[in-house]
């Protein structure tokens, strides 16, 4: 249960929306879900409404070939099957959740609304304006086959969050279970672990490695493997070749100037909270704004106010003082930034103003201007970021030259690489798990270089960036196909799997032997002292106790001791050695929770509690649908 609050205390709406299209977002890129389709025959229906198998064809091979590039799919008649099942059963899934949130009222955001969050995004701007090359780009490392399959991704997300939304909104949990939560996560425990190190274990014979690898044979293989010919473009190369006028620093100074006379200013603000929380609706909370607010135009000092007010623990005995703050440090940006602009004058207050957090008042109490640096302090910063620049759009601008050569002549790096005065280059065989530098350890490396258009297509890949500065295009030389292992290659893999074996068996027994009472836990292992659940330490704290995750999430998932017996459980660690846990006392929390306290575990419990409740109306949708599954061909 622990486990299960962990998991899901990491931003529950995150989850559960993944939770609904799991597979068919992290396996096709999205590409193939909201691909339009015409009904050339359906592989299953839905309340009626068909799902084309032209949909699951697509999907299908979306999600193979990108399971194939990952080593996840070998291709067998029985991964095939469950394959194409989880394909099907994901694609109704889906289908069931669009239905339902358009039953029930909820509409799509109109497709301008995300075409303007895109333009207006940072991430895909050039000199403040929108590039649709980059756009291109960053889309497209994502899966996305074109513009409008990425915006409808983020109109069918938009809808499926409204439904989620008006489901879990509804939820809520009382205090004795936001109470229970926090004594369960407050408890400490007692206990004493003996890790045994598997590469210590030498007795491992000859014959023992023979038997191994003839009982074992038929799995043993080579790694699959490729060698690569590649081209690299360095980004350096065009910053040494860059160029800049003194004309072209003294007009980014000026612009400096003007972008530094509006963020210099930093302005000092306090303000009065009343939350909104399980025990203070959003009217109740109102309306207890809207009384200080009186009291603050009958003159009461702010201050005075926020100290006998204000339920911000944090800043009340301060006056509500939050210090200097910009626009990026403000506690609730989309809220505060527009009522700051209407503060002008030290002094002004505003009025009731809603947050995330809950209702606020704000004072506006000192402004801090910044002292303007002269051109010369910045002229070598102007020069360097003027050359970086222009570097980086030369850069883009011979990135997307080359990719387009790659594409031309798909089947002919060679030919690229003299067109460009490029050095055609050549890795080492490599495998999916064992690259040797930076770029064949490189994810989008390895997805590309085991991809079906570069293995079997013979095709060049588009242009893949390995580091921020280096970009490449690569293409299969070689392809090392699978093979048995001798017994020569086999025995470095053999003597370690013996060993861990060889733990793991030794643990059991030490497991056994303790609970027993044959041996006792002694001063050999390693032991702690009321030591805090994960999700209370701090990293500073989980650092300084040099535990493995695996140790501490099963100690905490383990029963309490009974009498003078200490529990005890054993674990085969992911270094291969074996851990044997043994608790020997869980301390209840006896204490208070302050405040703050008591609203992260409201919090908590009520997003568990949502969890389960969007959980249980999915299930329910399914079990009330109409499904219907038709034959289809392998």
């Amino acid at each position: 249960m622990l486990q299960e609050i962990r998991d899901k205390s990491q931003g529950w709406i995150a989850k559960t929306i993944i939770g609904v299209i799991v597979l068919l977002l992290a396996l096709t890129g999205f590409e193939a879900i909201f691909r339009a389709v015409s009904n050339d025959g359906e592989v299953a229906s839905v309340n009626g409404e068909g799902i084309a198998t032209a949909e699951f064809n697509d999907t299908y091979q979306q999600q193979r070939y990108i399971l194939s590039a990952n080593g996840q799919f070998d291709g067998t008649p029985e991964a095939v099957k469950e394959l194409k099942k989880l394909v099907t059963d994901n694609l109704i899934n889906y289908r069931i959740l669009v239905q339902a949130a358009t039953n029930a009222g909820f509409s799509y955001l109109p497709e301008a609304y995300i075409k303007q969050a895109i333009e207006s995004n940072p991430l895909y701007q050039t000199n403040g304006q929108f590039d649709y090359s980059l756009f291109e780009q960053e889309i497209r490392n994502y899966g996305y086959g074109s513009d409008k399959q990425f915006v409808r991704d983020q109109l069918d997300r938009n809808l499926l969050s409204q439904l989620q939304s008006g489901i879990v909104d509804a939820n809520f949990v009382t205090n004795d279970r936001a109470s229970y939560l926090a004594k369960l996560l407050e408890q400490t425990r007692d206990f004493s672990y003996k890790e045994l190190d598997a590469n210590k274990v030498t007795n491992i014979s000859d014959e023992e490695i023979a038997t191994w690898y003839e009982d074992h044979k038929n799995t043993l293989k080579t790694p699959e493997q490729v060698v690569l010919e590649y081209i690299e473009l360095d980004r350096n190369n065009f910053l040494e070749q860059t160029t800049v006028s003194d004309k072209e620093l003294s007009d980014l100074y000026a612009k400096k100037v003007v972008e530094l006379d509006k963020t210099a200013v930093r302005h000092r603000i306090a303000h009065i909270l009343i939350p909104i929380t399980a025990n203070q609706s959003a009217e109740q909370a109102k309306t207890k704004i809207d009384t200080i607010e009186n009291e603050l135009k009958q003159g009461k000092d702010f201050a005075t106010v926020a100290k006998e007010e204000s339920q911000d623990t944090g800043t009340a005995d301060k006056g509500g003082d939050l210090g200097f703050v910009t626009t990026d440090d403000l506690p609730d940006p989309e809220a505060f930034a527009p009522v700051l602009t209407t503060l002008t004058k030290v002094g002004d207050i505003s009025e009731p103003v809603r947050s995330r957090f809950g209702w606020h008042i704000i004072k506006l109490t000192d402004i801090q201007k910044a002292t303007i640096p002269s051109f010369d302090s910045l002229r070598e910063q102007l020069a360097s970021e003027l050359k970086q620049q222009k570097a980086y759009e030369a850069y883009l601008a011979e990135q997307r030259k080359l990719d387009s050569a790659a594409y031309e002549n798909y089947d002919n790096l060679a030919q690229v690489a003299k067109d460009f005065n490029l050095t055609l280059k050549e890795t080492k065989p490599f495998g999916r798990e064992t690259g040797y530098d930076v770029i064949t350890s490189n994810d989008k490396v390895i997805k590309a270089a085991f991809s079906e258009s570069l293995l079997k297509n013979e095709e060049n890949s588009g242009i893949i960036e390995v580091t921020p500065n280096t970009s490449i295009i690569v293409h299969v030389k070689e392809h090392l196909q699978p093979s048995n292992m001798t017994l020569e290659q086999a025995t470095p893999d053999i003597k370690v799997a013996l060993q861990k074996e060889k733990a793991t068996s030794e643990g059991e027994q030490l497991v056994a032997d303790v609970k027993t009472g044959k041996i006792a836990v002694n001063d050999t292992w390693k032991a702690f002292k009321s030591v805090k659940q994960p999700l209370q330490l701090s990293a500073e704290e989980f650092q300084k106790l040099s535990l493995s995750p695996e140790i501490l999430e099963s100690l905490f998932a383990m029963p309490k001791p009974t009498g003078d017996k200490p529990s005890v459980y054993g674990i085969t660690l992911k270094n291969g050695n074996y851990a044997v846990i043994a608790l020997s006392k869980v301390n209840e929390f006896t204490g208070s929770l302050s405040d703050g306290d008591k609203l992260q575990y409201q919090t908590l419990a009520d997003n568990d509690s949502a969890n389960k409740l969007w959980e249980e109306y999915r299930q329910y949708l399914k079990d009330n649908a109409e499904i219907k599954y038709f034959d289809s061909e392998d």
